[in-house]
């Protein structure tokens, strides 16, 4: 019997297929879902900015990014509080 592959970002769905993430050089099993938000997994967001150096050296169009956290897709702005909602985006 074959194992079904799960999507890496929000842990819940049946993924699609597999494609690179638009972080970096890292290839990711995205649902249908996740690839529609063009989200990307914490790790990856949270891997970005310590490869970085911290937050204060990532580019403007970083925090922008998405990923899935507590039922919900959220920016990397949020992540890292520096902005309330999605709504700012």
């Amino acid at each position: 019997m074959e194992d079904k592959l799960i999507c890496e970002v929000c842990k819940k769905n049946e993924a699609v297929g597999v494609a690179s993430s638009a972080v970096g050089p890292v290839s990711l099993a995205y649902c249908k879902t996740c690839l529609d938000w063009m989200a990307d997994a914490l790790w990856v967001i949270a891997s970005s900015v310590y490869c970085c150096d911290g937050p204060e050296h990532m580019a403007e169009w970083f925090w922008d990014m998405r990923t899935f956290r507590d039922g919900l897709y959220i920016s990397a702005a949020q992540v890292y509080g520096r902005q309330a909602t999605m709504d700012l985006i």
